[in-house]
């Protein structure tokens, strides 16, 4: 049903998976595949924690 969406299959590269949390920066890396990290915004009520948004709704919705 789906064969002609695919034209060509590129194959699987394996890599080690590493993550990594350290306070409050998170990161993970791939061999050369991805590299990525992110940091947190410290709260103001819950040192040595991110803070965290939740229910909003999104615009789109």
């Amino acid at each position: 049903m789906l064969a002609p969406l695919v034209g060509r299959i590129a194959g699987v590269e394996q890599r080690p998976i590493r993550f990594e949390a350290n306070a409050l920066v998170y990161s993970v890396s791939a061999g050369e595949l991805v590299n990525q990290a992110c940091e947190g915004l410290a709260s103001v009520t819950a040192p040595g924690q991110a803070i965290g948004i939740d229910n909003v709704a999104h615009p789109r919705q």
